[in-house]
């Protein structure tokens, strides 16, 4: 069976190992509302029955960002005791990489993937619905997640979420854009 990327970014591995619990995310196998990990007692703690797991995760950014990739992984293996995740820090030329890796059937189980590149692996079957794995799980919902930050390759077909939401904003001096002959000054942004 061909082996295929799932290519949920950090947002959907975050979402999991804290949508994984209950909706209210308040009992004792999940986390408080705050997002932190709920305490639970020996008496309530369920026996894993799952079989164990290895994913290979590749991810990129600074070295600051590296050790705070690997307390969140180690959180979720903490959560999540039959799935160990094998992760891969590239800091650099990550596309070629990540390129050279699918070449060579190497590719990661889950990644950071740049969207010129997912939208060419979704084309060539190579990731995941991430839509079809979310309806099959029994606590997580599309609604879980801001409706913008998924990526789609088409209707109804999303490949993962952007790991950042980034809003920009532009402020400028009204007094000093009227003296250079400006008569009003945009109040929103135009639609293209």
């Amino acid at each position: 069976m061909k082996r295929r990327l799932l290519a949920l970014l950090l947002t959907v591995m975050v979402g999991v190992t804290t949508a994984c619990g209950t909706k209210d995310r308040t009992d004792g196998g999940g986390t408080d509302p705050s997002g932190q990990a709920a305490e639970q007692a020996p008496d309530e703690q369920t026996e894993e029955t799952e079989d164990p797991v290895t994913l290979s995760f590749t991810y990129w950014g600074g070295s600051y960002e590296q050790p705070l990739m690997e307390k969140l992984i180690a959180d979720f293996e903490d959560v999540y005791p039959h799935i160990q995740v094998d992760s891969q820090h590239i800091p650099s030329d990550y596309g070629a990489k990540m390129s050279a890796m699918v070449a060579g059937k190497e590719e990661p189980d889950l990644a950071y993937i740049q969207d010129y590149m997912a939208l060419d692996f979704a084309e060539q079957d190579m990731l995941y619905n991430i839509f079809d794995l979310i309806d099959e799980d029994e606590e997580l919902d599309k609604e879980d997640f801001v409706k913008d930050y998924y990526l789609y390759w088409d209707e109804g077909k999303s490949y993962g979420l952007y790991t950042a939401g980034e809003a920009y904003a532009l402020f400028y001096n009204t007094e000093a854009l009227k003296r250079r002959g400006w008569r009003s000054c945009p109040r929103r942004q135009r639609r293209r």
